[in-house]
């Protein structure tokens, strides 16, 4: 996927999906303490393996993407005392999130307002 390496998409990812909500927590009007607890809560392993279950049944991915998110799930490194699906959960969806950033910023606008619903939700 455009030469970078899995863990390179995730790196890439990471920092565009932590932007996103970063964005995203300045609305409503909170504290700066509530604020960094929802970024916290978001940008966590747990959470976006929740999101990568919800992208997995009912996102319209791409074969490419698909391929993305396969090989990233293998690329993922563990953390000492988080579940290993997690751990792959996240590093693939911050991989799908580079993919799309670097090739389609239309489509990765698509992605993040699409999981804009589910950060709303909570």
């Amino acid at each position: 996927a455009y030469d970078l390496s899995s863990t390179s998409l995730a790196y890439i990812g990471d920092a565009v999906y932590g932007l996103f909500v970063r964005c995203h927590a300045l609305w409503p009007h909170r504290s700066v303490g509530d604020r960094m607890k929802a970024v916290t809560y978001f940008v966590c392993a747990e959470h976006q393996s929740l999101l990568m279950d919800k992208v997995y049944a009912t996102f319209d991915l791409t074969e490419a993407e698909s391929t993305v998110l396969r090989e990233a799930r293998r690329a993922g490194h563990e953390t000492r005392g988080l579940d290993p699906k997690f751990c792959a959960d996240s590093t693939a969806l911050e991989a799908l999130i580079g993919y799309t950033y670097i090739g389609d910023q239309e489509r990765c606008r698509d992605l993040l307002n699409w999981l804009a619903f589910y950060l709303e939700r909570v």
